[in-house]
């Protein structure tokens, strides 16, 4: 049995990944870094035992947390493992974590890979030396348009809907919409009309002039039926124009023609129509008319 004492500190200690799965290890850090959590530092373990070294991760969430991402990555050669390890590399870099590396023999790395690390194996990597010179960079495999300062390094990594911040009469589409983004996006412009319709105490008689007029009714004009409390004459012009814009430019394409466009664009339509339904959820019943903003 080891005798060394449990570290007060380290309070939690996660496994993601599969050990030789570079696709899950590296979507694994890439949930970690979408979902906001405060991800400090990130220490890559490299067992040398071989050609190719093979990588896993020791990452750092807050004050004490840590997450074991197995050995899905390798190096030295030009397949799925050293593009996926210089895929997270970035992707830490970018948003400012600290990187640092290690070597762990293969006795380790196997414990690692079973999940069942022990308090000595902790101890070992904790007081591992870190490797000088860094070889960080070395990993990196980046095209020459990659390199441009201030890119985007999440682009065309794949497309996630951030549920967070989906507003709650959208989340059943917005949880299911890469099975249908063009159905869903059809419901979602329906659904906000009709929200907007009822809300608004306008009839299916007044609403059958379309949906521009159903949002020119409860927000514009000199007697709208809904407004935005706190904000100037030309902020609430300018959100009530944001609705009827979104008719001409979005729903009615999509109502009238078949969908062409790329996934990129229907998750940021998606985004646009959940911005609606939080506008809408804010507005209030308007004043008398001589009160509107």
């Amino acid at each position: 049995m080891s005798d060394i004492e449990p570290d007060p500190h380290a309070t939690f200690l996660e496994y993601v990944g599969i050990a030789g799965a570079t696709k899950e290890c590296q979507e694994a850090i890439e949930r970690l870094l979408m979902s906001g959590a405060e991800l400090r530092s990130a220490l890559i373990l490299t067992c040398q035992d071989g050609a190719n070294p093979d990588h896993a991760f020791l990452l750092t969430i807050g004050e004490y947390d840590e997450v074991i991402v197995k050995s899905g990555f390798s190096s030295g050669y030009g397949g799925a493992g050293p593009k996926g390890f210089s895929a997270v590399l970035d992707l830490l870099h970018w948003h400012g974590v600290e990187l640092d590396e290690a070597l762990v023999d293969a006795d380790l790395m196997t414990r690692l890979d079973e999940s069942s690390l022990t308090l000595a194996d902790r101890e070992t990597i904790r007081m591992a030396p870190r490797r000088r010179p860094k070889r960080l960079w070395d990993y990196l495999i980046l095209e020459r348009e990659d390199r441009v300062r201030d890119r985007n390094p999440w682009k065309h990594r794949g497309l996630n809907v951030p549920m967070a911040i989906i507003d709650d009469r959208l989340a059943a589409m917005a949880r299911d919409f890469w099975e249908d983004p063009d159905g869903m996006l059809l419901k979602g412009h329906r659904k906000l009309e009709e929200t907007v319709r009822e809300r608004a105490g306008i009839t299916i008689e007044e609403a059958a002039k379309g949906p521009a007029a159903t949002y020119t009714m409860a927000f514009n004009g000199e007697k709208p039926r809904l407004c935005w409390p706190g904000i100037s004459r030309s902020e609430h012009a300018g959100r009530a124009n944001i609705f009827i814009g979104v008719v001409s430019a979005y729903r009615n394409v999509r109502a009238h023609r078949t969908d062409n466009g790329s996934n990129e664009d229907r998750l940021c339509e998606l985004l646009l129509l959940n911005q609606l339904f939080r506008l809408e959820a804010a507005a209030v019943g308007a004043p008398p008319a001589d009160q509107t903003p």
